[in-house]
C-alpha cells in the first residue's frame, strides 16, 4: 500500500506512481531517483524535481510505462513542495499523454496530484472532480487522501452538505492512521467553519495544526492555522487572526531557508507562484 509521504520520500511514500516496473533495473534511472529522494528528504525540492526529471527521461528511453508513471509521481511531489503547482500539472500532462501512447490511463496516484495541484491554484470545482475519481480507489491511502482533498474542495465552495459526505469518508477510531486523524480533524474544523460554530472551529482548527505538527507535515499545519485565522477574524478576534496569520507567514518563509527533514503531503491550500 502506498504511504502518504513521510520523509524522504513523498505523498504516497515508498512506491511512487504505480504500474509495473520493468524486469531489469536500470541503475541510471535507480541514481536518479535515490539522488531526487536524498534531496526532497532535506526539504531541497527544486533539486529533487531535476533528479526525477533525470529519472522520467531514462523512464522514456527504456519505454517502461511504471517508471515513467513513478519518476512523474515523485516529480509532482517535488513541484508541490516547491510551491509550482502549475508546473506540477504541465508534468502531469506531459506524464498522462505519455501513458496513454503506450495504452495506459492516468493512475490514480497522478489524479490525486492533480487535484492537489488544482486545490493550490485555486480551482476547487477541478480538484473536487479530480479527486472524487479516486475516492474508491482501492488503495486505502489513496481514497483517504481524496476524500480529503474533495472535502477541501466542497469547504471552499461552500458546500457543507459534500464536505460533510467526504468527511464520512474518513475513518474513525483509536486505531486510525495519525495523518488520517489529522484530516478528519481539519476538515472537522472547515464544517464547523461553514455552519458558524466559530468556537468550534478555533478549536479544532488548532487541534489539526498540532496533529500536523507532529507529523512534520507543516504545510499541513499552515492550512490549520490558516482555518483556525478564518474562525478568530469572523468571531471578531482581530488580534488573534493576524497572529496566527503572521504564524503562517513565517513558516512558510522559513521552510526555504533552513533544509530539515519534513514532510509533503498532498496539500491543498496556499496558491502558489510558478
Amino acid at each position: 500500500m502506498k504511504r502518504l509521504i513521510w520523509v524522504p520520500l513523498l505523498l504516497l511514500a515508498g512506491c511512487g506512481g504505480g504500474g509495473t516496473k520493468g524486469p531489469t533495473p536500470d541503475p541510471v534511472y535507480d541514481n536518479a531517483i535515490d539522488a531526487g529522494r536524498s534531496a526532497f528528504g532535506l526539504a531541497r525540492y527544486d533539486q529533487a524535481a531535476v533528479q526525477y526529471e533525470d529519472a522520467y527521461r531514462v523512464a522514456l528511453r527504456r519505454d517502461d510505462a511504471g517508471a515513467m508513471a513513478d519518476a512523474a509521481y515523485d516529480l509532482a511531489a517535488a513541484r508541490l513542495g516547491a510551491g509550482k503547482p502549475a508546473s506540477t500539472l504541465t508534468a502531469l500532462d506531459r506524464a498522462k499523454t505519455d501513458l496513454a501512447i503506450r495504452g495506459h490511463g492516468e493512475p490514480a496516484s497522478l489524479r490525486l496530484a492533480r487535484a492537489a495541484a488544482q486545490l493550490r491554484l485555486n480551482d476547487p470545482l477541478d480538484a473536487r472532480t479530480t479527486a472524487a475519481a479516486v475516492m474508491s480507489d482501492p488503495d486505502a491511502g489513496i481514497a483517504e487522501r481524496a476524500a480529503f482533498l474533495n472535502g477541501v474542495a466542497a469547504a471552499r465552495l461552500g458546500d457543507g452538505a459534500g464536505l460533510e459526505a467526504a468527511l464520512s469518508r474518513i475513518g474513525t477510531g483509536p486505531k486510525i492512521d495519525p495523518l488520517w486523524a489529522a484530516d478528519r480533524t481539519e476538515l472537522s474544523a472547515r464544517l464547523a467553519l461553514l455552519r458558524g460554530d466559530l468556537a468550534g472551529a478555533q478549536r479544532q482548527a488548532a487541534d489539526a495544526a498540532s496533529q500536523r505538527q507532529a507529523l512534520l507535515d507543516y504545510r499541513g499545519m499552515r492550512d490549520s492555522l490558516g482555518v483556525e485565522a478564518d474562525a478568530a477574524q469572523r468571531a471578531g478576534n482581530m488580534m488573534l487572526a493576524a497572529a496566527l496569520r503572521q504564524q503562517v507567514a513565517q513558516s512558510a518563509a522559513s521552510e526555504t531557508q533552513a533544509p530539515t527533514q519534513s514532510t509533503v503531503q498532498i496539500h491543498s491550500s496556499g496558491a502558489g507562484a510558478d
